[in-house]
């Protein structure tokens, strides 16, 4: 059990944190460990990681670090979380006492008897500009003008922990918001990022705002998850009420107000559906406008009285009949995949609704339920009527999902699509190949590094895993999911960059081909004339062309590989064996690594 970790899991008021207490670990803590940890429906799912109780300055305290690994100054959830978990655990049993963190002493104090509400002081907001931080001189900064991507703002910076940027204009939307956003999160002016809240004024006492977080971005939430939550809350409170809904209001796991407008609504005695529109979010110009429809409906089609139940009573029944809540069921129907492969957020064949909606859909039809004072017994059906056809663009039927979209959302919000998507769609490949019982991660950059395998070796692609540009990442997922080996199978295209060094291949990351190619082929002896002509090619194909040519291209090829497996090596830190098979379209194998033979044989 060396290699055991322990931890724990807490929510309040919108957030989740894991807990690592080194007291019963020792676990050396990394960012991109961190991240991993933290993905929702690929690692535990988390809004960040409290590490503690640690030591601070001579006193107890705890360190807390965001989903994308880096390391936070102050959260009043997370403290209040950890103040928590203290009490749980015996570290404290007063009901005042002070929690030391990397932006100073937070004062706490336990509310009640069960340890369930906590008030803690995380201190005074400060415009001092070394304090947020903003370069610059020292000073106050109120009212300031700043520049953000060629246009004058009139701003004020302030810290409270994290620092943050208020722009008030008469122009508080998403589009000004996601427009803005980047500029100013990576501003010169702010060497930490920034956070932005654009501001209007409505009157006295309420603010329009819209915001955009450092590392995370735009937080208005209307993925499909929250619109599945959103329709469910509605249509329930139409069965169980008797009224007509036509707008609903519901929070997300980030503690963020979703309003939208109900649609498509169908009502009858016995069940209610409507749908919520989808503004982008999961599945980026594929799902973006797309109505998610909900289901509401009795068990057995007919209305149970309040707190009594016809059928025979299950163990979740009992529960729920002991506790006065409902009972709800969850499940997926027209355009909505099913799982079929292991390794994924949910089991194979449950409805492809991963648990953060289930967990949002759950918490406000439960609300209804409190308020109509129902505890029967509700079934949910989520469907997307353009689900099937739409599944078809993306990476769904390569994972198992079959029949439809996914309804998404690891944390509520929308999030622009970027590498991260890639990124989550490599480690659950990698997670369903560890689940299948697989003991080598087959993996390859693109289409055609499968297709060499498929008919050179007559290999199952389903086997495989893309990993894209993302070599190094794909090397410490593949790690942390538990891989001990690894055959990578390239083009001499991508490959060429990994002798370079170079991680990730994308070509906006750098192009080092040619100035490789030139490199092995100078310590091969190969002549002048050849050496500037391979500089002066476009592709690596016409370079291993012009080696062939001279005689010198298997040369080359073994130098390369062995350049290849120096930096792959180093990546994996002994943690993992890797092989690799390294080709071109028009030669077939250039060169392979000493153990893929035996790694393909074992594969196939």
């Amino acid at each position: 059990m060396a290699n055991t970790i322990i931890m724990s899991k807490y929510q309040g008021l919108g957030n989740d944190y894991l807990i690592l207490d080194p007291k019963k670990n020792q676990v050396q803590l990394q960012g991109k460990k961190i991240a991993l940890l933290c993905q929702r429906g690929f690692g535990l799912g988390a809004d960040g990681v409290l590490y503690g109780p640690v030591e601070i300055d001579g006193k107890l305290g705890v360190r807390i670090f965001n989903a994308d690994g880096s390391e936070s100054a102050i959260s009043g959830n997370g403290v209040r979380i950890f103040a928590k978990y203290l009490m749980d655990n015996g570290y404290i049993t007063e009901k005042k006492f002070d929690i030391e963190t990397m932006s100073g002493t937070i004062h706490v104090e336990c509310l009640n008897s069960r340890a369930t509400e906590f008030k803690v002081n995380i201190g005074k907001p400060s415009f001092i500009s070394s304090d947020i931080p903003v370069s610059g001189e020292v000073r106050e900064v109120i009212k300031e003008n700043f520049v953000f991507h060629g246009k004058e703002y009139k701003a004020t910076c302030l810290t409270v922990g994290n620092p943050h940027c208020i722009i008030f204009t008469d122009n508080v939307s998403a589009e000004a918001v996601k427009n803005l956003g980047p500029y100013v999160e990576n501003a010169d002016e702010f060497p930490e990022r920034m956070n932005l809240q654009i501001c209007r004024q409505v009157d006295k006492g309420n603010l329009e705002i819209e915001i955009w977080e450092r590392g995370s971005g735009y937080t208005k939430a209307s993925g499909t998850g929250s619109c599945a939550a959103a329709a469910s809350k509605a249509a329930a409170y139409m069965l169980l009420t008797g009224k007509l809904k036509q707008n609903i209001t519901i929070q997300t796991p980030k503690g963020i107000l979703f309003q939208t407008e109900i649609l498509e609504i169908t009502r009858s005695e016995t069940e209610v559906t409507c749908a919520v529109r989808k503004d982008g979010g999961d599945d980026p110009d594929i799902t973006s406008g797309t109505l998610i429809f909900s289901t509401v409906r009795f068990a057995d089609g007919e209305k149970k009285i309040p707190g009594q139940n016809n059928r025979q009573l299950s163990g979740i029944h009992v529960e729920a009949m002991q506790e006065k809540r409902a009972v709800i069921c969850i499940d997926g129907g027209e355009g909505v995949g099913r799982v079929t492969k292991p390794g994924l957020d949910q089991p194979v064949g449950n409805a492809a609704i991963n648990h953060v909606p289930r967990e949002m859909i759950e918490k406000e039809v439960q609300e209804v339920c409190a308020l109509a004072d129902f505890c029967g017994e509700l079934h949910i059906t989520i469907s997307v009527p353009d689900g099937e056809h739409l599944a078809e663009q993306t990476f769904n039927p390569r994972l198992g999902i079959v029949g439809g979209i996914s309804i998404l959302g690891t944390s509520g919000i929308v999030e622009p699509m970027s590498s991260q998507a890639l990124l989550d769609t490599i480690k659950v490949e990698l997670n369903q190949k560890k689940a299948e019982g697989y003991g080598i991660a087959a993996v390859s950059p693109g289409n055609y590094g499968l297709d060499y395998m498929k008919k050179t070796y007559g290999y199952d692609l389903d086997r495989s895993v893309k990993c894209s540009n993302f070599i190094g990442d794909t090397i410490d997922m593949a790690i942390t999911t538990g891989f001990e080996k690894m055959l990578l199978t390239g083009h001499i295209g991508k490959l060429v960059k990994v002798a370079g060094g170079i991680m990730n291949t994308h070509s906006r990351e750098g192009d080092c081909r040619m100035e490789v190619l030139a490199a092995a082929s100078v310590r091969n002896q190969v002549p002048y004339p050849v050496l500037e002509e391979i500089l002066q090619c476009v592709t690596t194909e016409e370079a291993v062309r012009k080696l062939d040519a001279c005689g010198k291209k298997d040369a080359v090829m073994q130098e390369l590989l062995s350049k290849i497996m120096f930096y792959l090596n180093k990546r994996a830190a002994g943690k993992m064996q890797i092989e690799v098979i390294l080709y071109s379209n028009e030669f077939g194998e250039l060169a392979k690594s000493a153990g893929a033979e035996k790694f393909l044989q074992e594969l196939m």
